[in-house]
């Protein structure tokens, strides 16, 4: 009889499976306001299941995480204050208000409503992978790039058709499914499903879940993104190194993925040589280098600020954080703002590879630290209301 309970389709369930959808489409900014309308939606719509006590149970975790997050958001307003930085605007104001909300949000996934959020995961994870083949697909067919984005938000998805080819296909398309690049669809999924993968194992349930995996890693690979081809590969290793014992899961998921590795090693290859502009890699090597020769131990110390618009003032502008997210955090807070957040994964994270993957793909991902998803992620560690308790050290 519990078992059955704990597998009913109630609408609690439905309902934050609704929730998690909105905050998933991560791509789906309004430039006409200046808000990812669908993402505060969805962390609004869990509210009703709140309990102020689950954010008391949070311990000394969450603390660091809130000290991380007040320190960046303080010092990088003061930075901008007295620098007179155009970083900082009046709108900046309610980022401490949207942290409140990141975290009355993931105390509830990751509180009393786990299960559901478990369940929730693997259908949204489904609905974009099924997205992703049928973009991909049409292309091959039609030859049209059916775009989920544009007709919504008026920003078209930057999905390349036709630029790469294959040894028996002589255009391809680099679909995005329901973001607005292929990298962008690749860091969601792996971090989605290894969000899915680590909910799972804190709550002991069976994985049961190879099919969806292999879609997943394939689909990543379908995106053709440098970075998807990274992490994807990461993946595959740490799961050789996780199942080494079962011989027969890791063959079949071996065996079903390599032609997908293979077409996206010959598509990586294809960008690399056409150069850097077109792989993204000379963006990265151009934010390191301009932060690196004017690297002064004030700002190795304390950082540029959380809303510094150093890179701006560079001849081609720059995205401060194509870099990456680890970079990005340093570069913005320096090393004295980085120990609350270091203390916090040193000290508070599982010491297994889904976890440690987890935490790695977000670091290198091209998130910006107000990402709703930055803040699920990293409080998905912390041990909320009644939940299970992981195995870290705090």
């Amino acid at each position: 009889m519990l078992g059955q309970h704990l597998n009913a389709v109630t609408p609690a369930r439905w309902w934050i499976a609704l929730s998690v959808f909105l905050v998933s489409l991560g791509s789906y900014y309004f430039y006409n306001i200046g808000l990812y309308v669908f993402q505060i939606l969805g962390l609004l719509l869990v509210l009703p299941f709140f309990r102020i006590n689950d954010l008391r149970c949070g311990g000394l975790k969450f603390h660091l995480l809130t000290v991380f997050f007040f320190y960046s958001f303080g010092s990088g307003a003061l930075f901008a204050l007295f620098s007179g930085s155009n970083g900082f605007a009046i709108s900046k104001l309610v980022l401490p208000l949207f942290f409140i909300l990141w975290s009355a949000f993931c105390a509830v996934v990751f509180g009393n409503q786990k299960r559901n959020f478990h369940w929730a995961l693997h259908k949204i994870i489904w609905i974009h992978v099924i997205v992703f083949i049928v973009q991909f697909v049409w292309f091959l067919i039609s030859g049209d790039l059916i775009d989920f984005i544009e007709p919504i938000t008026g920003e078209e998805q930057r999905a390349l058709g036709g630029a790469y080819e294959l040894a028996f296909l002589p255009g391809v398309l680099r679909a995005t499914g329901l973001y607005n690049e292929p990298g962008t669809y690749s860091t969601w999924m792996m971090i989605l499903f290894l969000l899915f993968r680590k909910i799972g194992k804190d709550l002991d349930l069976p994985n049961r879940y190879q099919f969806l995996e292999i879609f997943v890693i394939a689909t990543v690979f379908l995106s053709f993104s440098t970075f998807g081809f990274v992490f994807a590969s990461m993946y595959v290793v740490g799961m050789l190194c996780e199942r080494k014992r079962n011989l027969i899961s890791v063959l079949l998921v071996i065996g079903v993925l390599l032609p997908f590795v293979y077409f996206a090693y010959d598509i990586v290859d294809q960008k690399l040589a056409l150069g850097a502009n077109d792989s993204g890699l000379g963006f990265r090597t151009q934010v390191l280098d301009l932060y690196f020769s004017n690297l002064s131990p004030l700002r190795l110390a304390f950082g540029l600020g959380m809303f510094s618009d150093f890179f701006m003032h560079a001849d081609a502008e720059l995205v401060f954080q194509d870099v990456g997210l680890w970079f990005v955090m340093v570069f913005s807070v320096g090393v004295v703002g980085i120990v609350p957040l270091v203390l916090f994964l040193v000290l508070g994270m599982p010491r297994n590879i889904t976890s440690l993957s987890l935490v790695l793909i977000l670091l290198l991902s091209k998130f910006a630290l107000t990402y709703a998803i930055v803040w699920i992620v990293l409080f998905s560690f912390v041990e909320f209301g009644k939940g299970p308790r992981g195995k870290g050290l705090l």
